[in-house]
């Protein structure tokens, strides 16, 4: 009797592959092919690259993730992800209820729920805009970190970081910080000196040396140590 014997890699080979096993990257070229799971919509812009080792699903071409759980909204020219676990993206727009948000690079860690901005960051909400190194969002609490320096795009100031407090809309910058308006201006060198600005309806802006109990609370965690000072509100119109 023939018999043939095959080695025993050639024969997982010939096994694996009626069920197309493949050891390399899978990739999908539907382009605007739409996928949910675990809280997000994906929308890719052109071909979706899965890499069945590592979980990680890549968009070379870029695309659209819509967070829902924290009510982010993502577009970016790349874009790659493993599910339940991280969102990374190149050249991006981040939007939601904190504001809009474009930065060179950006991280959502889905677990933790934030999301890390770097690289030419730029932020705007309604008549507020600024400029960063960088840009960390907290979607729980609703606060927005800025690492500096920092500096206001359409109003005048700079600061060594701030703060977004999305529950009131101020704003927080802390020392050393400077404020300038048409008519006055506010600065300080003291570590822990804190300013806030508080959008008015006039779209104008009132600034204080003094935070509220409120609002200073609900930054607690971020701020660290700051000090007291003396209140010295000023209203200020573009």
């Amino acid at each position: 009797m023939l018999s043939l014997r095959l080695p025993l890699s050639l024969l997982l080979l010939l096994l694996l592959a009626p069920v197309g096993f493949s050891a390399q990257p899978q990739a999908n070229s539907a382009p605007l092919e739409e996928e949910a799971f675990a809280g997000l919509t994906v929308i890719a812009h052109g071909e979706q690259v899965f890499d069945i080792f590592t979980g990680v699903t890549t968009l070379p071409e870029g695309g659209e993730i819509v967070d829902r759980e924290h009510g982010i909204t993502l577009t970016a020219e790349w874009i790659s992800y493993r599910e339940g676990e991280f969102v990374d993206a190149k050249d991006v727009e981040v939007t939601g209820e904190f504001g809009t948000a474009h930065a060179d690079e950006v991280r959502i860690d889905l677990a933790a729920g934030r999301l890390d901005a770097s690289g030419q960051v730029r932020y705007e909400r309604d008549d507020l805009g600024l400029a960063a190194g960088a840009l960390h969002y907290y979607p729980d609490d609703g606060v927005v970190s800025f690492e500096g320096p920092v500096t206001g795009v359409g109003a005048e100031f700079e600061a060594a970081s701030a703060y977004f407090d999305g529950t009131s809309g101020v704003l927080v910058l802390a020392a050393p910080y400077r404020y300038q308006d048409a008519l006055f201006e506010l600065s300080s060198e003291r570590e822990g000196a804190l300013l806030a600005l508080t959008p008015t309806e006039e779209g104008g802006l009132v600034a204080s040396s003094s935070v509220t109990r409120e609002v200073q609370q609900r930054l607690e965690r971020y701020l660290g140590d700051t000090e007291e000072s003396e209140v010295a509100d000023q209203n200020s119109q573009p």
